[in-house]
C-alpha cells in the first residue's frame, strides 16, 4: 500500500496500469540493470560495513561513492546498517544510520534500523520516537507495530504497549508475536 517504500529496497519498482508493453519492457530493463550492479558490487556493502569499523573518514568517502554510483544506493546503505546490526556493531550501525537520515531524514528503512539499535542499546524513548517517526511515514508495519510494543513494554506501560499489538492484531489476526505481546501486557 505504501508505494514510497519502493525505492529503498534493491530492485523493485512500480508500473502503473494501464501499461505498454514497451513501458513494461523498459522498466524490466533497468530493474534488471540495477540487479546486475547490485551483484557485481555486493562487495561494496561489505566494504562499507568494514570502513564504518575502521575508519569514519574513509566510511564517509565510501558512503559519498555509493551514492554517486549505485543506481539506488540508499537500499545498499541499508543492507549495510542491517549486517553491522547482525553482527552486533552497534555504534558503527548507528553511525551509519545516522548517514543515512542525514542525507534522507524520511528514509523508513534506515528509521527502523535505528529504532531497533537503539531498541538494543535500552535507549527506550529515544528508540520509541524514531518508531513513531516511521510508523507516521509508513503506518501498519507489523514488524514495527511489535517492535513498538516490546518497547512500551520496557517503559512499563502495558496498557501502551497492548495498543501496538492490538494494531498489528488487527492487520494479521494470527500474528504470534503479536498475541504474545498482547497477552503479556495484559
Amino acid at each position: 500500500e505504501d508505494f514510497r517504500l519502493l525505492h529503498e529496497f534493491p530492485c523493485t519498482g512500480l508500473v502503473d496500469k494501464p501499461f505498454t508493453k514497451a513501458l513494461f519492457e523498459k522498466r524490466s530493463m533497468e530493474l534488471f540493470g540495477q540487479a546486475v550492479w547490485f551483484a557485481e558490487n555486493a562487495e561494496l556493502i561489505d566494504q562499507l560495513s568494514e570502513a564504518v569499523l575502521a575508519d569514519t573518514r574513509k566510511a564517509t568517502e565510501l558512503l559519498r561513492n555509493v551514492l554517486n554510483q549505485a543506481p539506488q544506493p540508499l537500499p545498499i546503505i541499508g543492507l549495510g546498517i542491517r549486517r553491522l546490526r547482525a553482527r552486533g556493531e552497534l555504534d558503527a550501525a548507528e553511525t551509519l544510520a545516522r548517514k543515512v537520515l542525514g542525507v534522507d531524514p524520511r528514509n523508513v528503512l534506515a528509521l527502523m534500523e535505528l529504532g531497533k539499535i537503539l531498541t538494543a542499546r535500552g535507549k527506550y524513548l529515544d528508540a520509541l520516537v524514531v518508531l513513531q517517526s516511521a510508523n507516521e511515514l509508513s503506518p501498519n508495519n507489523l514488524g514495527r507495530l511489535c517492535l513498538m510494543g516490546e518497547v512500551e513494554l520496557n517503559l512499563c506501560e502495558p496498557g501502551r504497549a497492548k495498543e501496538y499489538f492490538q494494531q498489528a492484531l488487527e492487520i494479521d489476526p494470527a500474528h504470534l508475536e503479536a498475541k504474545a505481546g498482547s497477552e503479556l501486557a495484559s
